[in-house]
């Protein structure tokens, strides 16, 4: 009889409540509208039509209406809003809202 409480005993200690999972964390439905301005080389994507602005450690795809014109090997300063997140179909580089595109500034004066 001792084992049989000491079994039933050691089987309740197991079922203890369930743990539930973590939830997940937030995400913003808040779109970023942080402007950036970066330096690059404008360069075709691996899509037809598109085209990225690569900084060197990032590659931009570079979306709007002001990417009009735009050819790849052209050296650019970029400003503009990240869209990261955004699904298009050259599913390559970070989007970026073109706002403003122009050759790079030299320095000299």
């Amino acid at each position: 009889m001792t084992v049989v409480a000491s079994l039933l005993t050691l089987s309740a200690c197991g079922n203890g409540p369930a743990s539930e999972p973590p939830p997940p964390p937030p995400t913003s439905s808040v779109p970023n509208t942080e402007e950036i301005t970066v330096s690059g080389a404008v360069m075709s994507g691996v899509e037809p039509g598109c085209l990225l602005l690569d900084t060197g450690t990032t590659q931009y795809l570079l979306v709007g209406t002001e990417t009009q014109g735009l050819r790849p090997g052209q050296q650019l300063t970029v400003t503009g809003t990240p869209e990261r997140g955004t699904p298009t179909t050259c599913m390559q580089g970070i989007p970026l809202r073109v706002k403003q595109a122009q050759p790079p500034t030299t320095g000299t004066t």
